[in-house]
C-alpha cells in the first residue's frame, strides 16, 4: 500500500478494519501508537509481543532514509521464510503423529476380538487420553528448555551463538546490505544489525566495532574478531573495491545456505527421534493391551477358583 503511494496511516487504519486475528491486533496497537503521535518505529519497539527488536531497528533506519516500503518488504521476505520453514517443520512432525493415533486404535483389537466392542471403545479412549495427556504435558517442557536455551546463549561466548545459528549470521548480513542499499553509514548499519544477536559478547563487540569505525579504522580490521577468517577476505575485498554492499549480500546468501541444510538436518534428527519415543510408546502399550487382554479380570479369577476348588488346585 505503501508503494501506491497511500500514507501508514491510512493503511493501518484500512488494516485494523480488513484484517482478522493476530494482524488486526497489530494493525490496532500500531493505529492507537500514530494517533498519539509516537513514531511507527516506537509504537512497534512498544509491542514486543508482536514486533521482534530487530523489527523496529529496520523501521526506525528506513524512516530516517525515507525507505520505509523497502524495510516493509525486507520483513515481509524474513517472516515468509520463518513460516515456510514452521510448515516444514509441521510437515515432517505429522507422520509420526498419525501413526501413533492410528496405533491408538489397532493396539486394543485384542480388546475387540475377547471382549466386544465396548470394550475396546474403552481402550482406545484410554490410548487416546494418553497420547495428548503426554503431548500437553510436553508442551511447556520444550518451552521450558527453549527458554532455557535462550538465556545459556544470552550469556554464553559470542562465538558459541555464532557457531550455532547459521540463520543468525545469515540475517546479520542481510541487515547490513540492505541498510547500505539504503544510505545508511556502516556504523548505524552495524548499530541496526546487532538487534538479531542475543548474545552480550556479539552484541558489546559490535558496539566496540562501530565506535571503533567513528575513531576511523577499517571495517574488515574492527570485524576481524567477529567474523571468519574467509568472512574477512571478503569484506577486506569488497571495501578496497567499493562493493562492500555486495560482499555483505554474498555473505548472506553462504550463511542463508548453511542455515538451510542445518534446518534439513535438523528435521531429520527430530523425526528420528520422534520416532523412537513412539516406538517406545508403542511397544509399552502393546505389552499393556496384550496383558489386559489375556489376563482374567478379578471377577473371573475368583469363578475359575470356586470351579477349581474341588480338584484341589487354584489360581494365584
Amino acid at each position: 500500500m505503501l508503494k501506491s503511494g497511500v500514507g501508514i496511516t491510512e493503511a493501518m487504519a484500512l488494516t485494523k478494519r480488513t484484517g482478522r486475528g493476530r494482524l488486526k491486533l497489530m494493525a490496532q496497537e500500531i493505529d492507537r501508537g500514530l494517533k498519539r503521535g509516537e513514531s511507527l518505529a516506537r509504537t512497534m519497539r512498544g509491542a514486543p509481543w508482536a514486533f521482534p527488536p530487530l523489527h523496529g531497528a529496520l523501521v526506525e533506519a528506513a524512516e530516517q532514509t525515507g525507505h520505509l516500503p523497502q524495510a516493509f518488504d525486507q520483513l515481509a521476505t524474513q517472516e515468509r521464510e520463518a513460516l515456510k520453514t514452521a510448515r516444514k517443520f509441521a510437515a515432517h512432525m505429522a507422520y509420526p503423529l498419525v501413526v501413533l493415533l492410528a496405533f491408538c486404535f489397532l493396539l486394543p483389537i485384542p480388546q475387540l476380538v475377547l471382549s466386544g466392542g465396548g470394550a475396546y471403545a474403552g481402550q482406545v479412549l484410554v490410548q487416546l487420553t494418553r497420547v495428548f495427556t503426554g503431548l500437553l504435558l510436553a508442551w511447556p517442557i520444550v518451552r521450558g528448555l527453549s527458554w532455557g536455551f535462550g538465556r545459556i546463549i544470552a550469556r554464553a561466548p559470542g562465538s558459541l551463538e555464532r557457531a550455532v545459528f547459521p540463520g543468525r549470521r545469515a540475517l546479520f548480513f542481510e541487515v547490513l546490505a540492505n541498510a547500505l542499499q539504503s544510505g545508511l553509514p556502516i556504523t548505524v548499519a552495524l548499530q541496526l544489525a546487532r538487534h538479531g544477536w542475543r548474545s552480550r559478547d556479539n552484541i558489546n563487540r559490535l558496539d566496540e566495532a562501530a565506535t571503533r569505525l567513528h575513531q576511523g579504522e577499517s571495517l574488515s580490521a574492527v570485524m576481524a574478531s567477529f567474523v571468519a577468517s574467509g568472512d574477512q577476505v571478503i569484506l577486506e575485498s569488497g571495501e578496497r573495491s567499493g562493493t562492500l554492499q555486495e560482499a555483505f549480500q554474498e555473505l548472506a546468501d553462504t550463511y542463508r545456505s548453511k542455515a538451510e541444510t542445518q534446518r534439513k538436518v535438523g528435521f531429520i534428527l527430530a523425526a528420528v527421534f520422534v520416532a523412537l519415543i513412539l516406538l517406545l510408546v508403542v511397544a509399552s502399550q502393546a505389552a499393556f493391551s496384550l496383558q489386559d487382554a489375556i489376563m482374567p479380570s478379578g471377577e473371573q479369577m475368583e469363578m475359575l477358583n470356586r470351579e477349581l476348588k474341588g480338584t484341589g488346585l487354584k489360581l494365584f
